[in-house]
Parts: C-alpha cells; sequence; structure tokens
C-alpha cells in the first residue's frame, strides 16, 4: 500500500478570532496614512510581521484597514494535521492519503 503525502494550503488565524479586522487612523498631517513612522498613499498596503495585512484607505484623514494574514478554520479533517512551513505565516494542513 503506497503512501501519500498531500499539502493543502490552508490558512489559520495567527492572532485570534477578535483579530480578524481592525481599522486605524494615523495621527499627524493630513493627505497620508501613517504607521510606524512609515507613510502609505490611499491603496497602498503594508504586512504588520505575520499577523496582519493593512491598506490606506483614506489618505486624507489618515484612515486604515488590516485584515489577519491568516483565516480561522476548526479542525482538520480526519487523517490530517495542522502544520508550521518556514518561509510561510500561516501553518498548512498536512494530510495523509492512502491509495
Amino acid at each position: 500500500m503506497a503512501m501519500l503525502w498531500m499539502v493543502l494550503t490552508v490558512t489559520l488565524l495567527c492572532m485570534g478570532p477578535s483579530a480578524a479586522m481592525s481599522v486605524g487612523s494615523s495621527p499627524g498631517p493630513k493627505g497620508h496614512c501613517l504607521y510606524r513612522g512609515e507613510v502609505f498613499r490611499k491603496g497602498e498596503t503594508w504586512n504588520i510581521d505575520c499577523d496582519y495585512n493593512c491598506r490606506c484607505v483614506d489618505d486624507y484623514y489618515g484612515h486604515f484597514i488590516c485584515s489577519s494574514e491568516c483565516q480561522a478554520i476548526g479542525l482538520p479533517p480526519p487523517g490530517c494535521r495542522f502544520k508550521k512551513v518556514s518561509a510561510q505565516c500561516c501553518d498548512v494542513i498536512i494530510c495523509d492519503v492512502r491509495s
């Protein structure tokens, strides 16, 4: 009986369910979004570690919106497990597929 390993790229929530979406406003001069000293124009995006993807949505008032890098999912399917893969922020599901 041959054993095959199948990798499904399924993401997990890195920061918990409450971190799915957040909205921020940057203080300071109008006409851009400001995050940790970096200036972003409307439509520009940036990442906060492996936790969030952010986008400047209103550069006049400096409003930006961030969403979780990884999506929340429940338990893996039977015969599968979560695995951390280097160079990826989110865990993947590894399934033992027997033929």
